[in-house]
């Protein structure tokens, strides 16, 4: 992908650089470590993104999130953009513009001056303000109107308000895309599986997702590998192409995540054969999901203890498992809507191959 190139009436420099450390809760107290991810996204600003911070690994729910932000321009760069002998301090501000397009949050904080071409400041985030990312960009600002005007004339920003030099941006992901579906119960994760730890992952580097169905609540982790597919799950299109390729990729995913999610609850059921009795399992989480699926497995039985009995008696019968996989696959498409999805894509499809003509 082309890289965009600012082009001003005077001299401009791409080259500020952010750095983020100090991440904590100040209600909880709690010091909280992000993984710093791989950028998944370019073009955003005036040159791409340079690092992402995932919080989504983290585990904690908190409620504020306060970092340290230090921003830097080399000495050169600086005296670049600026007269000869000008004190940076008093005619320059260094902003960060922080947004979150899903919420529509936008903030700028000020940087306070830490050295030549050195700038610090911190930051704090509520919860309820974000959604998804947010991105942080800074920004090099004159301060004051240069007067009289130096010798080179216009090749420096004269004027109060011009931006003197912007870098590329960083970008903070503080939960997943709700668009999978799978919220409810399952955590969400990108990782690049060509680094990850998990042994099983790094080995299927290719795979769009991988399913850790355990006890305590499952994890869905998505590759990061996929940049673009990061990018359009977290796409906010409403209609058209765009939204109906994001919806066939959200379906794709979670239809196979329902899948493995419901045969693992189905699995933890016990049966006792001798007064033919079955027992839920004992994670809420596979008590609820069996809760919401059974009833269209096993249409034909109004009592929720005869259905959780018929499931246990299928598990363990050749054909049962046959006949509650069809049911269960069945199930599953209608929880994703799957039919809808196809349909909307078909028509998206169809709107581009034959475009409707405009009479003039």
């Amino acid at each position: 992908m082309p890289t965009a190139v600012r082009l001003a009436p005077y001299a401009f420099s791409g080259g500020l650089a952010l750095s983020l450390t100090d991440f904590d809760d100040p209600v909880s107290g709690r010091k909280i470590s992000p993984k710093r991810a791989r950028a998944s996204t370019e073009g955003e600003g005036d040159g791409g993104v340079s690092r992402a911070y995932d919080f989504t690994q983290d585990g904690h729910a908190w409620e504020k999130l306060t970092f340290k932000i230090k921003a830097k321009l080399e000495p050169g760069e600086l005296r670049r953009v600026l007269p000869a002998g000008a004190d940076s301090k008093v005619e320059t501000t260094l902003l960060v513009s922080l947004s979150c397009p899903p919420t529509k949050y936008r903030h700028a904080l000020h940087l306070e001056p830490s050295g030549e071409g050195k700038w610090t400041g911190y930051a704090t985030l509520q919860r309820v303000d974000v959604k998804g990312s947010v991105q942080l960009r800074p920004l090099l600002v004159r301060a004051t109107d240069l007067s009289p005007a130096p010798s080179r004339g216009g090749r420096l920003a004269i004027r109060a308000g011009s931006i003197l030099a912007t870098g590329v941006s960083v970008l903070l992901h503080v939960d997943t895309s709700r668009r999978i579906g799978t919220d409810v119960f399952v955590v969400t994760t990108w990782e690049d599986f060509s680094i990850s730890d998990n042994p099983w992952r790094k080995d299927h580097s290719d795979n769009l997702f991988e399913l850790e169905p355990y006890a305590d609540g499952p994890r869905l982790f998505l590759n990061a590998r996929y940049s673009e597919l990061r990018e359009l799950l977290d796409s906010k299109a409403r209609t058209g192409p765009e939204a109906a390729l994001r919806d066939m990729a959200a379906a794709m995913i979670a239809q196979g995540v329902w899948l493995q999610l419901t045969m693992v609850a189905a699995g933890a059921v016990t049966y006792d054969a001798a007064n033919d009795v079955a027992a839920e399992p004992g994670e809420g989480w596979k008590r609820d999901l069996l809760t919401m699926v059974l009833p269209g497995v096993y249409p034909d039985e109004s009592d929720a203890d005869d259905r959780l009995r018929r499931l246990a008696i299928d598990l363990r019968d050749a054909g049962g498992v046959e006949s509650l996989a069809a049911r269960l696959g069945s199930v599953v498409q209608d929880l994703v809507a799957e039919h809808k999805v196809v349909e909307t894509a078909i028509r998206a499809h169809e709107s581009v191959r034959y475009p409707v003509e405009v009479a003039e």
